[in-house]
């Protein structure tokens, strides 16, 4: 039976595995009020210097990050955002690609909903596609003739 209430810490009651995640689906105990498919909570505490290894993206969830304090960039396609104050958040939907790294030692809470399994996936970066789409075209190879000849792609 689930209690009426519970209680505890953020940065101890965690999932286990030091990710900060102590509320979503992913929690063992199926009758905790800490299970839930609705929503996901993190208290997350990173170093001066961590950062994701890849860019990331939910196929349905959308996510909340709240700086609690510290000098925290998350990155999108299009902009960096800095977290410099404690207050501070950047807000974003489903299918957003974005990565994250610590200008200083920082501790944020991040919100994301609904909580389900899967939803989040490693992707491509953005930038380079974005870089890659904004490089002129190459011109035709003349040929020998002075006639342009078709890229054969070598």
């Amino acid at each position: 039976m689930t209690k009426s209430y519970t209680y505890g810490n953020a940065a101890t009651d965690e999932l286990g595995d030091e990710s900060g995640w102590f509320v979503g689906h992913f929690m063992r105990e199926q009758d905790s009020l800490r299970h839930s498919s609705e929503v996901e909570l993190k208290w997350a505490r990173h170093r001066a210097g961590e950062q994701r290894s890849s860019w990331v993206m939910n196929h349905e969830a959308t996510t909340i990050s709240v700086l609690i304090h510290g000098l925290f960039q998350i990155s999108f396609a299009e902009a960096d955002v800095l977290l410099s104050k404690a207050g501070d958040y950047v807000i974003w939907g489903p299918r957003v690609p974005h990565t994250w790294v610590a200008e200083e030692d920082s501790t944020l809470l991040t919100i994301r909903w609904p909580s389900h399994p899967h939803d989040g996936i490693d992707v491509a970066d953005p930038r380079a596609s974005m870089l890659a789409n904004s490089l002129p075209e190459r011109a035709p190879s003349p040929s020998p003739h002075g006639l342009a000849s078709p890229d054969t792609g070598a």
